[in-house]
């Protein structure tokens, strides 16, 4: 049982089950590896022995990531591991199915610590994105070009769908899909 220089715990990481020798990760999400340079080649060490802190990388929709490298100087391979995901499988147990994700209990994205993270299935974390109030749909979207009130008013109006479309600066299949209540389904 190792700790990290902040006194939380550290194991391996496991990936789909298997230990990816050489890197650990801390109770908190802090990534760490064990693998030292030597000219062209790498050197495993313990963790008592020698550890750097890895640099997270956040990608496109707000979570952390990390690379892992393979071992085998024969081939240079390269895998990238969500952080909230390795956590889970470190500290708790591997996902229960193959369609669970590593949810945040919290709604922060970056907060990786084991008690803020939990097994879930995508349609669990879009109940709880609603629930919570943190989900973008109807007005509330950055993409929205209509108010509710313009969508109840759509609706109701019996012109031409191309008439409409100008007039509200939308095409016509959104007008289309706003009356067959394909969008704006929430707005009754």
């Amino acid at each position: 049982m190792f700790y990290d220089t902040h006194g939380d715990l550290v194991r391996p990481v496991r990936i789909d089950g298997e230990i990816r020798e050489g890197y650990f990760v801390s109770i908190a999400g802090r990534v760490y590896s064990t693998r030292q340079q030597h000219g062209r080649r790498y050197v495993l060490r313990s963790f008592d022995q020698y550890h750097r802190e890895l640099k997270l990388r956040i990608n496109n929709v707000g979570y952390a990531n990390f690379c892992i490298h393979t071992l085998d100087s024969s081939d240079r391979s390269t895998r990238t591991a969500l952080v909230n995901r390795v956590v889970l499988e470190a500290f708790r147990c591997s996902p229960p199915t193959s369609q669970h994700h590593a949810g945040h209990c919290d709604d922060n994205p970056l907060n990786n610590h084991v008690d803020n993270l939990m097994w879930q299935t995508p349609q669990e974390n879009a109940q709880q994105s609603i629930h919570r109030g943190r989900n973008c749909r109807g007005e509330n979207s950055c993409h929205a070009k209509l108010t509710e009130t313009e969508v109840l008013a759509i609706r109701c109006d019996h012109r031409r769908f191309k008439d409409i479309a100008n007039q509200y600066g939308v095409s016509t299949s959104t007008i289309s899909l706003i009356r067959l209540r394909r969008t704006w389904k929430h707005v009754i």
